[in-house]
């Protein structure tokens, strides 16, 4: 942290991207701000310029398209998420995730954009997005392209976004009415504390017969994944005792977790076997 902070404030895209011609490695764009800038007090970020989002109106709102999918604005907050009645009738998993996370206050605050490009390995929202298929919209100066939500992430707090580019929307496919879903944390206390680990489980039944699986992880590896043995294990399977079982120890073996101040490797591993196990079978008594 060196120099003096500039701090721009665009009112629109067309206006942002003229600010990117210099600087931009050294830019910190602001959302809700309830990551980067705790990261800026504690000097974990060399930056000279904030660039607030918060007054471009093209980056807000949720709305359905003649495809079935949602689209979320990158400044979208966790309160809306878990408030809109779009989200709560067609990505009930990722309403509740949202209701999940922090405080009131923070919830308020802090966005969908800011929480995947902050890209924690612990983000509550992306093991939800993994398990929709999800897309994030990423536009630059050059144009927009789009990208699938598990190829966001490509390490601890880092994203494929280029230098330059804004998120500026989330896609999310609208869930089934045969689908069963359910998102699972476990942190040191109930409320306001980071996961020590996260499980989002979605599955497609006919009957007591699996069709079809997606299971994600969360703060057990560098970045959130997807369980493609579990989930391929899963498929067409009756979901019993046994084959809950396999699959919560296939995805046991897929974690890479790491021991920190919250909590052991051992204990990490252990709660992912525990949590795919209650996430399925919560999924499995939803009507």
């Amino acid at each position: 942290m060196t120099g003096t902070l500039k701090y721009e404030t665009p009112h629109s895209l067309a206006e942002l991207w003229p600010l990117l011609v210099s600087d931009r490695e050294l830019t910190g764009f602001l959302a809700g701000g309830t990551d980067l800038i705790v990261k800026y007090k504690r000097k974990q970020l060399n930056l000279t310029r904030f660039i607030d989002l918060k007054n471009i109106e093209s980056l807000k709102g949720i709305w359905l398209d003649e495809n079935k999918n949602l689209h979320i604005g990158s400044l979208t907050t966790l309160t809306e998420l878990h408030t809109h009645p779009l989200i709560q009738k067609h990505a009930p998993l990722l309403a509740a995730a949202a209701r999940k996370m922090a405080s009131v206050q923070i919830r308020n605050r802090a966005t969908i954009g800011g929480n995947l490009c902050n890209a924690a390995p612990s983000a509550d929202l992306a093991p939800p997005l993994l398990v929709l298929d999800a897309v994030v919209k990423l536009e630059s100066d050059q144009g927009a392209r789009e990208l699938s939500i598990k190829s966001l992430f490509t390490g601890p707090g880092q994203t494929a976004l280029k230098i330059g580019e804004v998120m500026t929307e989330v896609m999310v496919p609208v869930s089934e009415p045969s689908d069963k879903v359910t998102y699972l944390k476990q942190g040191l206390r109930q409320a306001m504390d980071i996961a020590m680990a996260g499980v989002a489980v979605k599955l497609n039944m006919s009957g007591n017969l699996c069709q079809e699986a997606a299971i994600a992880l969360g703060a057990v590896a560098p970045t959130p994944i997807r369980v493609k043995a579990a989930e391929e294990w899963l498929r067409g399977q009756r979901i019993n005792e046994q084959s809950i079982a396999k699959a919560a120890e296939l995805a046991k073996i897929a974690a890479n977790p790491i021991s920190d101040v919250r909590t052991t490797a051992d204990y990490r591993s252990e709660l992912v076997s525990a949590l795919v196990t209650k996430a399925i079978q919560e999924c499995m008594t939803q009507v």
